[in-house]
């Protein structure tokens, strides 16, 4: 299946997953650190072991921390 890939600060990309991959799969897949990035899909938070569909729009944004 597709999924845009959108990480802010970088030009968007396409993944090819298997069915039913996961949002960590995704991750993994793009070599990004899942500590760093929070991702949403349709606008909507979703953890880790949300599972795409096909046609999927995942935005990543870097975890902000500090005080």
């Amino acid at each position: 299946m597709r999924i845009l890939v959108r990480v802010i600060g970088k030009e968007p990309n396409t993944a090819e997953l298997p069915t039913a991959a996961t949002v960590g799969e995704l991750l993994a897949a793009q070599g990004v650190n899942p500590v760093t990035m929070i991702a949403t899909v349709g606008g909507r938070l979703v953890p880790e072991d949300a599972e795409l569909t096909d046609g999927d729009e995942v935005v990543l944004y870097p975890a902000v921390s500090g005080g």
